[in-house]
């Protein structure tokens, strides 16, 4: 049997995707995102790069999700507070640099 991903559907629901989202956004079809996350397919190593970069975290990140792991961040998280706050910094230092 093939080794399940846990936390694909989590992790992606955590996105605030459905599996159309997903397949669209990764290049795989909505039936292969159902197939691996109800573990009836080992995914490539390509397609958890590919499912990976769709949901915005480095495959090397992505990994240790799915295995349980504790890992840094992602490439982009939108729901990481600390870095919506600095973007939000920035962009007003450069506002009032142009004064």
């Amino acid at each position: 049997m093939a080794k399940k991903l846990l936390g694909l559907k989590s992790i992606r629901e955590s996105k605030l995707m459905s599996q159309q989202e997903l397949a669209a956004k990764s290049g795989l079809t909505v039936t292969t995102v159902s197939r691996i996350e109800t573990d009836k397919v080992k995914p490539s190593v390509k397609t958890i790069r590919a499912l990976a970069l769709a949901l915005d975290y480095t495959p090397h990140h992505f990994k240790n999700l799915l295995d349980g792991k504790p890992s840094k961040q992602s490439i982009s998280d939108p729901t990481d507070r600390k870095s919506i706050f600095s973007r939000i910094g920035s962009m007003f230092k450069s506002i009032l640099r142009r004064k």
